[in-house]
């Protein structure tokens, strides 16, 4: 929610995608939203060392790409036929964009995304291709010992400044899900000094990483951020992460909290672009806090039929 406040209160409004209504006095708070995607990096790391226990290479794979691609695909199946609506958008993807979005990795191939907001997909394919690659040659017992030494690794890059050379790995992202999978390995078993420099490095990259960033985001958006708001959000994503080595934290029991962190995948796969054309369509200064309310709950509904259509083709495909 933190994410889709971000693209229809500020960031489809201050890029110029959407014209038909202006910015509210909540847009220099939902400016910050964006970073609600760091979180969920740093939520992957920590669930991804659980998703490797007692698993091959190929029992991984097959793990992560039921669990993605099938919602993925809904998701720009049905933003690339809206899209062909003539009342709702302008222009719609060709088909080689199509195509090329399918695979989860379009730039690859020079093209973009159906949806600018699956940027964050690309991050995760990089991740898993790496733990695929680290099980594949049977080092996974390896993983809580590579994940701090990849953190300092990212924060010494970043110190010399060779971020300029866009590598795959070493840059900001990277950071968090690092931490994330340094705070699990510390929940799992215990403190080490190698832990406890890889957490210090993955929480200095992410605000490095973060931070250093904010001239040429301010430029995108039009808009300016808060170097000072910035470090106090990234530092309280990890503290949410730490919260976790509290017992009493870690044994909240939260009701339909599983239901909730499986739609957070559909949701936020639909959201962006839908959203942006039904608010230039719909929405103006009169109406626009209605229409909001209705797109947030569409969103959500479809978002939830997605996830049980997925459910069925799960059980489709167990009986193969």
């Amino acid at each position: 929610m933190v994410v889709i406040s971000f693209h229809y209160f500020s960031n489809g409004i201050s890029n110029g995608t959407v014209t038909s209504i202006e910015l509210t006095p909540f847009s220099d708070i939902a400016k910050y939203g964006y970073l609600g995607v760091q979180l969920f990096f740093g939520v992957s790391g920590y669930l991804i060392l659980m998703s490797t226990t007692n698993r091959s290479a190929w029992q991984f794979a097959e793990g992560r790409i039921k669990r993605i691609y099938p919602l993925y695909w809904m998701a720009i199946i049905l933003i690339t036929a809206i899209t062909f609506l003539p009342t709702l958008s302008k222009t719609h993807p060709g088909f080689w964009q199509f195509l090329a979005s399918s695979t989860m990795f379009p730039t690859a191939f020079n093209q973009g995304w159906v949806d600018g907001a699956h940027w964050f997909m690309l991050v995760e394919i990089q991740l898993y291709v790496f733990i695929f690659a680290v099980l594949k040659v049977g080092a996974g017992k390896y993983l809580p010992t590579i994940f701090p030494i990849w953190s300092i690794v990212i924060f010494i890059w970043y110190l010399f400044e060779l971020n300029r050379f866009s590598i795959w790995y070493l840059y900001g992202p990277f950071s968090f899900i690092c931490g994330g999978a340094i705070i699990y390995s510390i929940k799992q078993w215990g403190w080490t000094p190698l832990r406890a420099a890889g957490l210090i490095t993955a929480v200095s990259g992410g605000l490095y990483s973060r931070v250093g960033s904010l001239d040429k985001l301010s430029e995108i958006r039009n808009t300016q951020y808060s170097d000072k708001v910035v470090t106090v959000i990234v530092l309280f994503i990890f503290g949410l992460l730490l919260l976790t080595l509290l017992p009493k934290v870690s044994n909240i029991h939260i009701p339909g909290a599983v239901f909730f962190g499986a739609i957070t995948y559909p949701l936020f796969l639909i959201h962006g672009r839908l959203g942006y054309m039904a608010l230039e369509r719909f929405a103006n200064e009169q109406n626009k806090y209605f229409v909001y309310l209705i797109l947030v709950i569409l969103a959500i509904i479809i978002a939830y039929l997605m996830l049980q259509l997925d459910r069925r083709i799960q059980k489709m495909l167990s009986r193969f």
